[in-house]
């Protein structure tokens, strides 16, 4: 008798491969990616002499944590897939005799042979897919590879969680077998949904929630009120997406059958009484297709293009093979002698075999910030401590070093400020700031506004609302500096770049240059705040690392995210043709054709099955402008890039969206046929 119970269980999982195996990949694939994810975080397994990795470390931490929920709320909702699928094989095994704790132990060991399974699978497919994870993520990083090693903390995790949930959906199977009968267990593959009534509040209601997340996407204007509101933007969206698909799907298919003409074809009649019948039911996983699919673009489509954008935006910083930064206040240090500073760079780099060429030179005040007021005007940060929003962060430059970044003749030679600016420009042709702790006006005429601004970091050194960049006469610059009280000049420096071209073997170049900073801080160069060099290999490095780090969790996360969502399908077609299965065998023989069947079987399909997708492009179009702001914050402002990468992206995932179409469709009419 004790043999009895594993034998059954066993015959059911090889009997119901068609249920179970999706189930069982999915487990293994899940316990894998979540192996990963807690490997690669591990400080263990990184290379020794490499501090870059603390940026994966971060990110796979936050990646540990979504996929640790997902697992949870996704493999509990795969399950009740399970249960139905088995619910007549249970009632059966009710009514012949079997009690129901002994059909719970039925149950049991298949989670438990289920799960013993997935894990052990899914930790070997993780410890191979750990070392491919490693080269991969040190190729996007610019590192080396790593990660070979198996990580027994990272598959101790994975086993603990695994149970946890695992044991909790058995929980759920039981809880919901001791509350059937067996002749309900018998016939619920038999039991359809009563047709849903129209829900107008709930159907307005999502419409409501809808229409709130996309105003609040189209109408942040900043990269920090973007930070704020982004995660509630979301909460709308997920709220009204739900409400859409289980209540206002309803509303607009009950008003499509008032349409007698359309309503009274053969594919739409037997396709919309369908949806409705059963959209009750339908609509949440829909929804819940919809939000996946919304994720996967989104991700995806950020991430990549965070990382297509890093060599530009490091090209726009660094326009040569190397820069040397010098900070100085120009009312205080007023003896900087910049050309022995650049004699005694390229001596020193000759002298290491170099031929160092000077490729350009700017100057300018940067990440000053002011607060907006509600009248518009501008206060010192220092007059406004405890205020942190509506934040303006300025970067000052004069007409000469304005003309030597973007080119000669950029600016006219007016007497006035131009500005170029992500906000709002004075409407009195003025521009004042309240300068210093007790906030004294400085005032400057406005000309005409800039059409570009040159970027001096590929980050916001503060994060702000907006930003200004201001040109302006080299006196009246001064002047400004000169406005804020003596000694308070601590976050109002000039910075002085040069850009050099270096030949040789750029991967040596920064070591190079730290050993020449021995000779440059020799130089009696007058007096300055402080002095440094680096490559534009260096600095490009630390930015793959983060951006590749980022793009490989956005990219790990989307492919699961996108697993999840085929499943999803999978599951939903299954269960939708078992239960027409019968209603389409009716109707075939009362006269209907096999022509018929076969668009109905379409419209209904494709009615359903694309609606999703077409809901999370909408999703994705107005997440797009919220979006771009908050990459500023990264560094990112190429919209146009941006708009390729999500359009390449949806391109593509479209494409094996149709490509699931059709085999769940062929399947479909196979089973209702």
């Amino acid at each position: 008798m004790g043999k009895l119970y594993p034998r059954l269980a066993r015959q059911n999982i090889s009997r119901g491969k068609q249920l179970y195996l999706p189930y069982l990949l999915t487990l293994m694939v899940t316990a894998a990616a979540f192996y990963v994810a807690v490997a690669l975080s591990q400080p263990d397994v990184w290379p020794a002499d490499s501090i870059r990795y603390a940026y994966l470390s971060m990110f796979m931490g936050i990646g540990t944590f979504v996929i640790a929920v997902f697992a949870a709320i996704f493999l509990t909702y795969t399950g009740r897939f399970l249960a139905k699928g088995r619910q007549r094989e249970l009632g059966l095994y009710n009514v012949l005799g079997m009690g129901k704790r002994h059909i719970g132990l039925v149950l049991g060991f298949e989670s438990v042979f289920l799960g013993v399974t997935g894990v052990v699978g899914g930790l070997l497919l993780g410890a191979v897919l750990q070392g491919l994870m490693g080269r991969l993520v040190g190729f996007l990083m610019g590192l080396p590879a790593f990660g070979g090693r198996f990580s027994p903390a990272a598959a101790v995790s994975t086993v603990l969680l695994f149970a946890l949930v695992l044991g909790f959906n058995l929980l759920l199977d039981l809880f919901r077998l001791s509350k059937q009968k067996p002749a309900e267990l018998l016939r619920e593959g038999n039991v359809g949904e009563r047709e849903p009534k129209a829900r107008w509040l709930l159907a307005l209601a999502g419409f409501g929630t809808l229409g709130a997340g996309y105003f609040i996407a189209l109408t942040t204007k900043s990269a920090l009120d973007a930070l704020v509101v982004y995660f509630l933007a979301v909460l709308l969206v997920v709220v009204g997406t739900y409400c859409l698909f289980t209540a206002g799907s309803v509303v607009i298919l009950k008003a499509l059958r008032k349409n007698k003409s359309y309503y009274y074809q053969t594919p739409h009649f037997i396709g919309l009484s369908g949806m409705i019948h059963r959209m009750k039911r339908n609509g949440v996983g829909l929804a819940n297709i919809c939000i996946l699919c919304t994720m996967v673009l989104v991700m995806i489509s950020g991430t990549l293009g965070l990382y297509v954008g890093v060599r530009r935006s490091v090209n726009e910083v660094f326009p040569r093979e190397a820069a040397m930064t010098v900070r100085y206040d120009p009312l205080v240090q007023t003896l900087l002698d910049k050309e022995a500073l650049k004699t005694a760079l390229t001596s020193a780099m000759s002298d290491k075999g170099y031929a160092p060429e000077l490729g350009g030179e700017t100057e300018y005040l940067a990440s000053v910030s002011f607060r907006v007021l509600d009248d518009g005007a501008y206060v010192d940060s220092a007059a406004r401590p405890e205020q942190f929003v509506n934040t303006a962060l300025f970067t000052f430059f004069d007409y000469d070093a304005y003309d030597r970044a973007m080119g000669h003749g950029a600016v006219p030679r007016d007497g006035k400020a131009h500005v170029y600016t992500t906000g709002k420009l004075p409407d009195d042709q003025s521009l004042t700031l309240g300068v210093g702790p007790d906030a004294v006006p400085w005032t400057v005429k406005l000309g005409e506004p800039l059409a570009a601004a040159p970027k001096v970091t590929t980050t916001l050194v503060y994060v702000s609302d907006f930003e200004y960049t201001v040109v302006l006469p080299r006196e009246t610059l001064l002047e400004l500096m000169a406005a804020r009280p003596a000694g308070d000049y601590s976050d109002w420096q000039l910075t002085w770049k040069t850009f050099w071209d270096l030949g040789g073997d750029v991967n040596a170049q920064q070591d190079d240059l730290q050993e020449a900073m021995d000779t440059l801080v020799r130089v009696d160069a007058g007096e300055y705040l402080s002095l440094g060099v680096e490559s534009r290999a260096h600095y490009a490095s630390d930015y793959y690392a983060m951006n590749g780090g980022f793009l490989f969790l956005g990219v790990f996360l989307g492919i699961l995210f996108l697993l999840a969502t085929l499943l999803i399908l999978y599951y939903k077609q299954l269960s939708e043709g078992r239960e027409d299965r019968s209603r389409f065998q009716i109707m075939k023989k009362v006269g209907l054709d096999e022509d018929d069947v076969r668009r109905s079987v379409n419209s209904q399909m494709g009615a359903v099955f694309f609606a999703p997708l077409l809901v999370a492009g909408i999703h994705v179009a107005f997440d797009f402008p919220i979006i771009t702001r908050l990459f500023t914050l990264f560094g990112l402002y190429d919209l146009g890039l941006e708009l390729v990468c999500t359009l390449a992206v949806f391109a593509l995932f479209a494409l094996l969206y149709a490509g699931m179409y059709r085999l769940t469709t062929r399947g479909y009419c196979r089973m209702v046929g």
